[in-house]
């Protein structure tokens, strides 16, 4: 979802406009526009037909990012949790994606270099950016477990594929949204991400979880599904009660018994890159049962680098298997090569604590709760939706901040 954006009313447009200007029309019609333009041709195509309220902006390769993004919302006169940008250049996401704007890509396909850099939205074109802005207001995962009073944020929503290369092997992988860990400043808003922080501990989330693979399961038929399996000293199988409930209520196979971790490895995020991940599993996995000419499922929660669920798809692939698909609920983005600072906050009873958000005991509702609660000496609650967007409200662009700028 928009993380940073609670009410959409200004899209910052750097898309090159063609000769039908049909799409350009209505989203000037409903957004206040600022449109990016290369040269004076093209934007001689828009200036006939964009209302007054919007602009255009000539870039020139003395632009930097960041003077051009300041510019563009300066001409918006809009706050920032009012704003996306818009674009078809991976590079320019992962340039602007630590701003606290929207930002949405226009792209027909993911690939693996570019998702730990996930822009808010994907539009499968600039036709249908309209329509997705209407009715597919983020990821699926983060927007079915937003959960905002009694009812999730929405049940519609975007799911994306790219391909894994592992070894020998080139792997679909589906995922259906985004992980911001807790270094990640996304994180303190980010519902999703709380939650899957939270399944490592409990089982409470499983029926969010539920909801969000079935239909995954429906749309495509399997032969049976499995997932990760756990280390031999893991106290929990964190997806095993899942799958047998999937299993059991949705009749599908559950293959969880034919894959096993054979011995304990060092922890994932302890390594330094991907290779090093690659060879931390190398041959810790074993299928325990013949699966020629089975399509499987391959369930995990959060995909980094896919080493691990990588290993687990060759070792099914080793065995015989026609096709291993892997579903992980979300991809790991990674943190800013810069500090970034956003406002706390503060708890309205001047306490001097921090409201911060949290799930309820049962594991469903969300708030923001007083830090102070903890040594006893403040209980004061704002509701999840009251929180969000009082914390978006006091975005601002971070004027401390020394970067190398990067040229458009």
């Amino acid at each position: 979802m928009l993380v940073e954006v609670n009410d959409l009313k200004g899209l910052i447009i750097d898309i090159k406009p063609d000769i039908l200007l049909s799409e350009w029309i209505e989203l000037d019609e409903k957004y206040q526009c600022v449109f990016l333009i290369s040269s004076d041709e093209e934007a001689s195509l828009l200036e006939g037909v964009i209302s007054s309220r919007s602009k255009i902006l000539i870039k020139n390769n003395s632009y930097f990012i960041k003077s051009l993004l300041k510019q563009a919302v300066n001409c918006l006169n809009l706050r920032l949790n009012q704003i996306a940008f818009v674009t078809s250049n991976p590079l320019t996401i992962q340039s602007i994606i630590n701003e606290p704007i929207g930002t949405i890509m226009i792209t027909q396909s993911i690939l693996y270099e570019h998702i730990g850099h996930m822009p808010d939205l994907i539009a499968p074109s600039i036709t249908e950016l309209k329509t997705t802005l209407e009715n597919y207001p983020g990821y699926f995962s983060e927007v079915k477990t937003t959960i905002i009073g009694d009812n999730s944020f929405s049940d519609s929503g975007r799911i994306f594929n790219f391909n894994l290369s592992y070894d020998q092997f080139n792997i679909n992988v589906i995922s259906l949204g985004r992980y911001f860990g807790t270094k990640h400043h996304k994180h303190r808003i980010h519902q999703f991400s709380h939650r899957l922080r939270k399944s490592k501990t409990d089982s409470s989330q499983n029926e969010l979880f539920w909801k969000l693979i079935v239909p995954i399961i429906k749309r495509t038929k399997y032969d049976g599904i499995t997932r990760v399996p756990p280390r031999p000293s893991d106290e929990r199988d964190r997806l095993g009660m899942l799958l047998s409930q999937l299993s059991m209520y949705e009749q599908i196979n559950n293959f969880s018994d034919y894959l096993l971790c054979l011995e304990d490895f060092p922890k994932q995020k302890q390594q330094a890159n991907s290779e090093e991940r690659r060879i931390n599993v190398r041959g810790k996995f074993r299928a325990t049962e013949d699966v020629v000419g089975k399509e499987i499922l391959l369930i995990d929660d959060i995909f980094t680098t896919g080493a691990t669920v990588g290993e687990c798809a060759k070792t099914l692939m080793n065995k015989g298997a026609k096709s291993v698909t892997i579903l992980v609920l979300a991809v790991n983005q990674f943190d800013s090569l810069f500090p970034v600072q956003r406002q706390p906050l503060m708890c309205p009873d001047k306490c001097g604590g921090i409201l911060q958000l949290r799930i309820n005991k049962n594991g469903k509702g969300a708030f923001f709760g007083c830090s102070n609660f903890f040594n006893r000496t403040c209980n004061k609650i704002l509701a999840f939706n009251l929180g969000w967007r009082r914390i978006n409200s006091s975005n601002s662009f971070n004027e401390t901040e020394e970067l190398e700028e990067i040229d458009f």
